[in-house]
C-alpha cells in the first residue's frame, strides 16, 4: 500500500515537472469575504501573462505579485519563478479553479470550498476595518424605497481606500446626500467612521440579493522595528449578502396608481381669500403632490376634477426630486387657470389621491376638501350705453358738395400742385441717399479701426478674465481650507489649479507639477487626512492654506518652459 502511494506521488511530481507550470492555493477552505492566494510556479523561465478570464465568474481579482528564487542542488543552480494572484470568492460553495493556460502549458484544476460569511459580515470590532450595513426593511413592496445605511469603521490613518456601492438586479440604486465622518469607540478602540446612505427601489417582486459591499484600503503599518517610517499595509472588509423579499402590489390597493410611500400630501394654493370671483376673470391655482419615499417621476400628473360653470386651462407640470440624506422626497406641481363662465355659485369638487402607507402597511387617502366660490357678473361698460360720436370734421368737409362755380377751377388747381409735390419728393430722396452714403463710409472706417485694435484688446480682456477667475477660485479655496470639510478643500484646490493648468485631473497630477516641497507635502498630508482618525486633519488644514496662500510654485522644464500635464493614458474608472 505504501509503495503504491509513493509510486502515485512520484508520477504526479514527474508530471508536474514535465509540464513546467503548477498551481497551488494557500488554503482550500475559506469563508465568504476572505481572500485566498493562487500561486503559479514555473521552473522553465519567468511566467508570461496567463489567461485568467476563467476566474472572473467566481472570483474578484485584487492584485498580482511576481517573485523569483534561486537555489543550488547537487552543485547545479535551479531557478523558480512565481506569480501570486489574490482572489476573493464571490459566492459560497465548492468553487472550481479550472486549468489555466500559461504560455501554452496548462495547470491542473483546483477546488476551493467557500462557506457562508459570519452573521455580521467579514470584520468586527477589534479588526483594523469592518462594515455595518443596515437596510430599513428586507420585506418591501415593489416600488418601495429601502434606505440602506453603510458604516465603515477603520482604526488607523489610511493612505487611500475604496468602498464599492451595492448592486441589486432589477432595482434602482441611488446614493443619498454626502458622506458623514466622525469617530467612535468600539471594544475600547477608537475608530473613524464614514457613513454613507443609499436608496434601493425594487422594480420586480420576488427575492433580490444586495451584493456584498467591499472596502479595500492601504494604511501605514509601523510595527516593523527596522522601518522608521513604516510600510504600507493593505486592509479590507466586506459585508454579507442581504436578501430582499419583495412583495407584489396588494390586491386591496385598488386600480389607481401604485404609490408605496412613507407619507403623501396634497396642497391647493391660489384661491382668493374673499371667496369671490368675476365672470370671465381667470383665477390661477396651483395643485401640488408631495411624497416621502417616492421620486417625482413616480407620482401621477396633478389634475383637477371637472368644475361645472368654469373652463379650466392647465399649465405644464413641474417635477422636483430631492433627498434629506436618507429618504427621497418627490414633488409634482401644476398650475391651472380657472375661468368662470356664468354668475352664481362655483363649486370646486374635493381632490383625492390614494396611496399605500409603508409604515402602517395599509391604504390611505390624501384629500383636499371642496371649495365654494361666489361668481359675480362682469361690470357693464360705458361704451355699450353711450351715444355715437360725431363724424370727424375732415370727413364731413370731404363729403360736402362743392359750391357752384368752383368745379371748373378744381382740376386746374390739382394739376398745378402735382409737379411741386413730385419735385419735393425727389429732393428728399437725393438728400437721404447722400446721408446713407456718408454713414456707410463712416461705418467702414470705424470697422477698420476696430479690427486693427481688436486683437490687442481681446488679449487684454482674456488675461484679465483669467486672472479674475483665478483670484476668485483662490479665495474659494482659502475659505474651504479653513472649514472642516477636507473633501471640499481638495475639490476647491483642483478647481483653482485647473484654471491655470486645465489638463490637471487629480491631486497626484497637481503634486507632480509642483516645484515646492511644502506644497507637495501639503497635498500628501491632505490625502492622508481624509481618512485620518486622529488630530492630523486640523494640522493638514493649516498647512494646506499656508502652503498655497501665495499661489502655485509650478515646476519648470528644461529651457524655461513649464511642463505639460497630459491626461492619463488609462484614466481611473469612476
Amino acid at each position: 500500500m505504501i509503495g503504491a502511494i509513493a509510486l502515485t506521488w512520484l508520477v504526479m511530481v514527474a508530471a508536474a515537472m514535465a509540464s513546467g507550470v503548477t498551481a497551488t492555493l494557500d488554503r482550500d477552505q475559506v469563508a465568504l469575504g476572505d481572500t485566498v492566494t493562487l500561486t503559479l510556479h514555473s521552473s522553465n523561465g519567468s511566467i508570461s501573462s496567463p489567461d485568467l478570464s476563467p476566474l472572473h465568474k467566481d472570483f474578484q481579482m485584487l492584485g498580482q505579485t511576481r517573485g523569483a528564487t534561486e537555489s543550488w542542488i547537487n552543485g547545479k543552480a535551479q531557478s523558480q519563478y512565481t506569480l501570486s494572484i489574490t482572489l476573493r470568492p464571490l459566492h459560497a460553495g465548492a468553487l472550481r479553479i479550472p486549468a489555466l493556460d500559461v504560455g501554452g502549458q496548462r495547470t491542473s484544476p483546483l477546488t476551493l470550498h467557500v462557506s457562508d460569511a459570519p452573521a455580521q459580515g467579514v470584520g468586527h470590532a477589534g479588526d483594523p476595518a469592518f462594515l455595518e450595513v443596515t437596510p430599513s426593511t428586507t420585506n418591501p413592496y415593489v416600488g418601495q424605497q429601502i434606505a440602506l445605511d453603510v458604516k465603515l469603521y477603520y482604526a488607523a490613518s489610511m493612505l487611500d481606500g475604496n468602498l464599492t456601492p451595492p448592486n441589486v438586479d432589477h432595482a434602482q440604486v441611488q446614493t443619498l446626500g454626502r458622506d458623514q465622518r466622525y469617530q467612535t469607540q468600539r471594544g475600547g478602540r477608537t475608530y473613524g467612521v464614514i457613513e454613507r446612505h443609499y436608496a434601493i427601489i425594487p422594480q420586480k417582486a420576488g427575492t433580490l440579493n444586495v451584493t456584498p459591499i467591499v472596502f479595500r484600503g492601504r494604511t501605514v503599518d509601523s510595527s516593523g522595528m527596522g522601518d522608521f517610517f513604516g510600510t504600507a499595509r493593505t486592509i479590507g472588509a466586506q459585508s454579507k449578502v442581504i436578501e430582499l423579499h419583495v412583495r407584489p402590489r396588494p390586491a386591496g390597493a385598488g386600480n389607481g396608481p401604485w404609490l408605496p410611500a412613507r407619507q403623501v400630501e396634497l396642497n391647493l394654493s391660489g384661491l382668493p381669500a374673499s371667496g369671490k370671483v368675476q365672470v370671465g376673470e381667470p383665477v390661477t391655482v396651483t395643485l401640488q403632490e408631495g411624497a416621502t419615499g417616492l421620486p417625482a417621476e413616480l407620482l401621477p400628473e396633478p389634475t383637477l376634477p371637472d368644475i361645472p360653470g368654469a373652463d379650466v386651462y392647465p399649465d405644464q407640470t413641474q417635477d422636483v426630486s430631492r433627498n434629506n440624506g436618507q429618504w427621497i422626497t418627490g414633488s409634482r406641481s401644476r398650475g391651472f387657470a380657472i375661468v368662470p363662465n356664468r354668475a352664481g355659485i362655483l363649486k370646486l369638487p374635493p381632490i383625492t389621491l390614494r396611496w399605500w402607507n409603508t409604515q402602517t402597511d395599509r391604504e390611505e387617502t390624501a384629500k383636499i376638501p371642496a371649495h365654494i366660490l361666489t361668481v359675480v357678473a362682469a361690470a357693464a361698460t360705458s361704451s355699450s350705453t353711450g351715444t355715437a360720436s360725431p363724424a370727424p370734421a375732415s370727413s364731413a368737409a370731404a363729403s360736402t358738395p362743392a359750391p357752384a362755380g368752383t368745379t371748373s377751377k378744381t382740376p386746374s388747381v390739382a394739376v398745378q400742385k402735382v409737379p411741386a409735390a413730385r419735385d419735393t419728393t425727389w429732393r428728399w430722396v437725393a438728400l437721404a441717399s447722400g446721408v446713407l452714403w456718408l454713414l456707410s463710409a463712416l461705418a467702414v472706417a470705424a470697422w477698420w479701426w476696430w479690427r486693427r485694435g481688436n486683437a490687442q484688446r481681446k488679449r487684454t480682456v482674456d488675461a484679465d478674465e483669467r486672472g479674475g477667475r483665478a483670484r476668485t477660485l483662490r479665495n474659494a479655496f482659502l475659505v474651504a481650507a479653513r472649514s472642516d470639510d477636507l473633501d471640499a478643500a481638495a475639490h476647491a484646490l483642483l478647481r483653482w489649479a485647473r484654471a491655470e493648468r486645465p489638463a490637471i485631473r487629480h491631486l497626484q497630477d497637481l503634486g507632480a507639477q509642483l516645484d515646492d516641497a511644502a506644497q507637495v507635502e501639503a497635498i500628501a498630508r491632505l490625502q492622508r487626512s481624509r481618512y485620518a482618525v486622529d488630530g492630523e486633519a486640523s494640522v493638514a488644514r493649516g498647512s494646506l492654506a499656508q502652503a498655497f496662500r501665495a499661489g502655485f510654485a509650478w515646476r519648470k522644464a528644461s529651457g524655461g518652459k513649464t511642463t505639460s500635464v497630459l491626461p492619463p493614458l488609462y484614466p481611473p474608472s469612476r
